[in-house]
């Protein structure tokens, strides 16, 4: 009995003393765990592919600023830039117009061999008013003289057409006349008469023709004259002391 009792006492504490170990074990392995979760640093998860890719498509250039107009600035034909006009005399060879929005500046146009070119003026600068006075009166001038040329353009056909209508009728009263002259063997008169009356007035028609072309010619001349003279004064307006 004593040996049993001895017996039972050893193994209740080698299982205490064993419940103890593995009791210190587990302490020990919580303890570290949470120090090394409270000492880990915080760090900030790196991406894949930082880079952004471009959207979809390619994107427009950014258009040029619009230059501030100004006395002595130029444009070409084919400039986008070149102001809009609220109001302008002339034709698309020559002429000028008052810039949109502006209340003193001015834009000019002369048409050579290269193309049209334009320049910006300031109206009121008084070593220009001179220039500028003789620009619009050349320009004013020759669109005239361009009407008139116009007008004579269709006076030429209105009479190149009666002439040639009263050319008809002088052939036909010739004809008629003739063959009154056979059948009858008289002179038949009347349609002679209206055969010299009808060629009579084709002649008139001819001669009013000549009169008109050569005052068309003299028109013609005269807008050279004038174009000659806008060019040369487009070249002092553009010219650096204009």
């Amino acid at each position: 009995m004593k040996i049993s009792k001895v017996l039972a006492r050893s193994a209740i504490l080698l299982f205490s003393a064993l419940c103890l170990l593995v009791f210190q074990l587990a302490i020990s392995i919580v303890g570290v765990g949470q120090h090394a979760y409270a000492v880990q640093p915080f760090t900030t998860v790196v991406p894949v592919d930082p880079e952004f890719e471009d959207p979809v498509g390619e994107q427009p250039p950014t258009p040029p600023p619009i230059p501030t107009l100004g006395p002595g600035q130029t444009f070409d034909e084919a400039d986008p830039n070149k102001p809009t006009l609220a109001s302008e005399r002339g034709t698309e060879e020559f002429g000028w117009g008052r810039i949109a929005g502006s209340t003193n500046l001015l834009l000019f146009w002369s048409t050579d061999s290269e193309g049209t070119h334009y320049i910006v003026v300031d109206e009121s600068n008084p070593a220009l008013e001179s220039v500028i006075a003789d620009y619009k009166e050349a320009v004013s001038e020759r669109g005239t003289k361009l009407s008139e040329i116009d007008d004579l353009d269709l006076d030429v056909r209105k009479t190149t057409k009666e002439g040639r209508r009263n050319e008809v009728f002088a052939l036909g009263f010739v004809i008629g006349g003739a063959v009154c002259t056979l059948i009858t063997g008289g002179w038949c008169a009347p349609l002679w008469l209206g055969a010299v009356a009808a060629y009579g007035a084709s002649w008139t028609e001819f001669f009013e023709q000549e009169r008109q072309l050569s005052e068309r010619d003299i028109l013609v001349e005269d807008v050279d004259k004038l174009e000659s003279n806008i060019k040369g004064t487009f070249n002092i307006l553009a010219s650096p002391g204009g």
